[in-house]
């Protein structure tokens, strides 16, 4: 099981490479941060779910999206992190209900986060017949009105599809905190803490 976010290397600068349809040998030995302008460092390398597992151990709670088309993707990855000892540091989401569900028949006990693009009462009933710990919505709908609602329906309200400049990000994960979201998943988790560090003046009626 290979950790990337993308389906294929193009914006690594391997414009032919697909995952799936790629040697895990061709991969491991691809430099993944070459593609970034005047980057000089170490060579670094994709991963694999259980090298994370051996590299962080217990460090984290692990928030593992499965994406992909192969056969058996839930069940494998269901399969590392039961062996990896960290089956319940672990919640799993995707975009695709399927592979929750599959998750579900696998293992009803497992926490698992639905990624939706918008809600609506079908997404609110499907979510809940899954048992799902997450119902993880878009940014841009988390208001204070949606949030407490769903968090009725599900332990936890999870915020995707965070952009912006530095100011904006850091004003937007603040207005998601007093919406009253469990998290938000961001690629910049430094630019909060520098706010914090800095004593920025953002205006959160409860710290993340």
């Amino acid at each position: 099981m290979v950790l990337c976010h993308d389906s294929t290397l193009e914006r690594f600068g391997y414009d032919s490479v697909k995952i799936e349809t790629s040697e895990w040998g061709a991969l491991k030995a691809l430099d993944m941060g070459a593609w970034f302008p005047g980057y000089q460092g170490e060579p670094q390398r994709l991963l694999l779910l259980s090298e994370l597992f051996q590299h962080f151990g217990a460090s984290f709670l692990y928030h593992i999206e499965i994406k992909g088309q192969g056969r058996c993707i839930e069940a494998a990855v269901h399969s590392i992190c039961k062996n990896s000892g960290f089956l319940d540091r672990c919640i799993f989401t995707s975009f695709e209900l399927e592979a929750l569900k599959c998750l579900h028949e696998i293992n009803a006990e497992l926490k698992l986060g639905w990624l939706v693009r918008e809600v609506s009462s079908q997404i609110v009933e499907s979510a809940a017949s899954i048992g799902a710990f997450q119902l993880c919505i878009p940014v841009t709908i988390a208001s204070v009105e949606l949030v407490g609602r769903l968090k009725e329906q599900f332990p936890e309200i999870r915020a995707w599809g965070l952009r912006g400049t530095k100011e904006e990000v850091q004003r937007i994960v603040c207005s998601l905190l007093n919406a009253g979201c469990d998290g938000v998943t961001t690629n910049w988790p430094d630019w909060v803490l520098e706010a914090v560090q800095e004593k920025k003046e953002l205006t959160c009626s409860k710290s993340s």
